[in-house]
């Protein structure tokens, strides 16, 4: 369906992919179990990081037009091998996205509707089937229809946000916070909370796997990705702030044990409406999220398969949707019954932050040999810089992540049995399928 996506559906596709709502409502947390008062801090690191990696994004999404995305890059520009292994990367960690935000939507659900908490063991289970079974329905309407449902949703979180910032800070209890961490602890700290803070950026390239379907794409999907880039970044650096202000140091240790500590404030200090208008956007926003991300994968993996990445094996639109929920749904109720909700939503986000990075980093490299390639030397620089502050966020954040607990390190082991896993398979798969290998083509067509 070429040409179906305007700008306004672009901008929403990268917006709506980052989900500021459900940043405040959920992500903001788990910055906070781990930098505390430093969450404005940590999200102005994390804005200044994913500058690199989006100018990235921008260069290589104004030179080809592809759903592939970021595999297509790096098949395009580093050869097959690597081409491959982001391909199995993005798959594994995309696929991780929706789960990881059904955690949120079933924790966040049941505390709104505690007065049934007899029901709650049994619920925990069951809403998240029914928020993934929403969104599936949603992104099985087409990227015609679905997107118009991104654009009108995205603006309505886009409004009420602006006016909760506004609001938090006129009832704010403090406008005093500390920016240098002061000791080795703290600064540790800060770097465990980037990971996070990154993660709440990783969205915003996602209408690259939307550009065959965009109009004008090789110009629409950069330009939509910056103005996404910026407004989100904006939005987040002033929304941290206007929740530190409004939960104040008290306020912020009680939010990072429980993400519906906010809640809890917003109806004491706010009132009911304002409390139940935030517990519906939260929902929207998780909504928004998950089918922008719904619609890029499925882009993607339709992508996989016309390169061959993937064989085609004819299975129709509404088998693989079903393929899809039923994996999905394993995710879910497997990781809901060992760690719970909450413990299931840091560690999930985690896996796909330190993901998120990896392919960046490859990407990266992939804008760095084409600039060389091409004579382009001024985009050289950014190219490398965006891998070095990735890397260096990556080592740091292992780091503070592997003495901060249980959950830290259950994500790094994650990590590293899933980069092993992918590098295996596209080893091996050279190795005993010379003939698969062969035919993987990496065309614009």
């Amino acid at each position: 369906m070429p040409g179906k996506v305007t700008f306004s559906g672009s901008f929403m596709q990268s917006f709506t992919s980052v989900g500021p709502m459900l940043d405040v409502a959920a992500l903001f947390s788990a910055i906070a179990l781990y930098s505390g008062i430093f969450i404005g801090l940590v999200m102005i690191i994390a804005f200044g990081i994913t500058f690199t990696t989006m100018y990235v994004v921008y260069s290589l999404s104004s030179r080809f037009q592809s759903n592939g995305g970021y595999y297509f890059f790096t098949g395009k520009i580093l050869g097959k091998g690597p081409g491959v292994a982001i391909s199995l990367m993005y798959v594994i960690y995309a696929m991780l996205v929706i789960p990881d935000i059904s955690f949120f939507v079933s924790y966040f659900t049941l505390s709104y509707v505690n007065s049934f908490s007899f029901l709650a063991e049994l619920w925990v289970y069951v809403v998240p089937l029914l928020f993934l079974l929403c969104v599936v329905w949603i992104v099985s309407l087409g990227i015609g229809r679905s997107i118009k449902y991104t654009v009108a949703a995205g603006s309505l979180e886009l409004l009420f946000l602006l006016i909760l910032d506004i609001l938090f800070f006129s009832r704010g209890q403090t406008l005093a916070f500390p920016i240098i961490p002061r000791t080795q602890t703290e600064f540790l700290s800060v770097f465990s909370g980037v990971v996070f803070g990154v993660l709440a950026f990783s969205g915003n390239g996602s209408s690259i796997f939307l550009s065959e379907d965009t109009v004008n794409g090789i110009k629409t999907v950069p330009k939509g990705i910056t103005y996404s880039y910026v407004v989100t970044g904006v939005m987040l650096i002033l929304s941290a702030f206007a929740l530190a202000s409004f939960l104040g140091m008290a306020g912020i240790a009680s939010y990072s044990s429980s993400p519906f500590f906010v809640v809890i404030s917003i109806k004491k200090t706010l009132g009911m409406v304002v409390y139940l208008i935030f517990g519906i956007m939260a929902i929207v926003s998780a909504t928004n999220l998950s089918v922008s991300y719904g619609n890029a994968l499925f882009n993607a993996m339709r992508k996989m398969t016309v390169h061959y990445i993937f064989p085609n094996t004819g299975i129709g639109q509404k088998k693989m949707l079903i393929l899809f929920l039923l994996v999905e749904g394993a995710i879910i109720e497997i990781s809901t019954f060992f760690f719970g909700s909450v413990s299931a939503f840091i560690i999930v986000a985690a896996i796909v932050s330190f993901s998120y990075m990896i392919v960046h980093m490859v990407s990266g490299i992939s804008l760095a040999k084409l600039s060389a390639m091409t004579g382009k030397f001024k985009r050289i620089i950014p190219a490398i810089l965006s891998t070095l502050i990735l890397s260096t966020t990556f080592v740091f954040s292992v780091v503070a992540d592997s003495s901060s607990g249980s959950a830290g390190l259950v994500s790094i082991i994650a990590v590293a049995v899933m980069v092993a896993v992918v590098l295996l398979i596209t080893v091996v798969g050279v190795s005993i399928s010379p003939r698969w290998y062969s035919k993987i083509t990496f065309s614009e067509n």
